[in-house]
């Protein structure tokens, strides 16, 4: 809870989205070696990929709104995501970010909301980020590591995922 209150007090909007999506979008969030994880149920024709990541989720909020004359969100999720990979399924939790940026802002405001984040949950400031193109819904992209372990990814999402959700500027 307190990274979720520390960051309502940087202005995010706490999310909690479903945790189905379309084949489509769950497969331009998987990673090298993964597939989506589809469930077979009838009620979830339209969306029966369980999210590979909260980006997806996040994105169709940010749309609605952006939709409904609502611009500048900072919007975050805590939640599961899943994949397949090597004929194995996997649960993990995930924290997500989806700020609005312009083009020349880079990744900066980003880098010191993660910085914040991270100093709460390990009290380390050895935290690096460093050029990763890995996932392919981030360009330029780049993986966070606290005290040398992976812990996430950060970058500005991809032109064509923009343009998929017909969002700019994310």
């Amino acid at each position: 809870h307190a990274i979720l209150n520390a960051l309502s007090g940087m202005g995010f909007i706490e999310c909690v989205t479903h945790s189905l999506v379309s084949v489509e979008a769950a497969n331009q969030f998987l990673l090298k070696d993964q597939s989506p994880l589809v469930i077979d149920d009838d009620r979830a024709a339209a969306e029966p990929a369980l999210r590979p990541s909260l980006i997806p989720s996040l994105l169709t909020v940010r749309k609605l709104n952006d939709d409904n004359g609502v611009k500048h969100l900072r919007l975050a999720e805590l939640g599961s995501v899943f994949a397949v990979e090597h004929e194995s399924h996997s649960e993990l939790t995930e924290l997500a970010l989806l700020i609005d940026s312009h083009d020349d802002d880079g990744i900066g405001e980003l880098r010191g909301i993660v910085n914040r984040v991270c100093s709460i949950l390990t009290a380390s400031d050895d935290i690096v980020i460093t050029p990763n193109d890995d996932a392919g819904w981030l360009e330029p992209g780049g993986v966070i590591s606290v005290n040398n372990k992976t812990i996430g990814r950060i970058g500005r999402l991809c032109s064509s995922a923009q343009e998929h959700w017909n969002i700019p500027n994310t």
